[in-house]
């Protein structure tokens, strides 16, 4: 336990430091603008009224407007998943595919926050700072804690068999 949590904390920490690191911003908003055209997408699917202009969704009928800022990338959580499934000690085919999966799952629902946060603000404007600022903050790291227990559930329970003889 102890090798974990040193491990996860450091890779947390260098993670979390490189984020803020002013040189990987422009691919953050590049991310981020991503994140707004499938948004947009999903979106479009259901809402004709919206209009996207780079990172910034707009309610053409009601004007209400939010930009996908680098702060809703969601990218700390998924370094925090993935420092904390490099951490746990598992073959490095699982560690794999639970990264990967793990991050698309997460940015799934990043993305279903960001089409949400878009309604509320449109519709209920008075509840967008609580739900931006706390709610989804908080719905953002359990689904992270949730993900990486299923992962590490996973782990636990299909171990990797070798090819060891008695």
């Amino acid at each position: 336990m102890t090798k974990f949590l040193t491990i996860f904390c450091i890779l947390a920490l260098i993670g979390l430091a490189t984020l803020e690191w002013s040189a990987l911003l422009p691919a953050i908003n590049l991310f981020c603008l991503l994140l707004a055209k499938i948004s947009g997408f999903f979106i479009h699917l259901f809402d004709d009224n919206m209009i996207l202009i780079d990172r910034v969704m707009r309610h053409g009928t009601h004007g209400f407007a939010l930009e996908v800022a680098d702060d809703c990338s969601g990218l700390s959580a998924s370094w925090l998943l993935f420092a904390a499934i490099i951490a746990f000690e598992s073959s490095w085919k699982q560690k794999l595919w639970g990264i990967v999966l793990g991050i698309l799952v997460l940015q799934a629902v990043n993305i279903f926050r960001l089409i949400s946060l878009f309604y509320i603000g449109d519709w209920m404007p008075e509840y967008f700072d609580l739900a931006h600022k706390q709610v989804w903050i908080v719905l953002i790291n359990i689904s992270m804690i949730v993900i990486f227990g299923s992962w590490l559930y996973y782990v636990i329970t299909h171990p990797i068999k070798t090819n060891e003889t008695a």
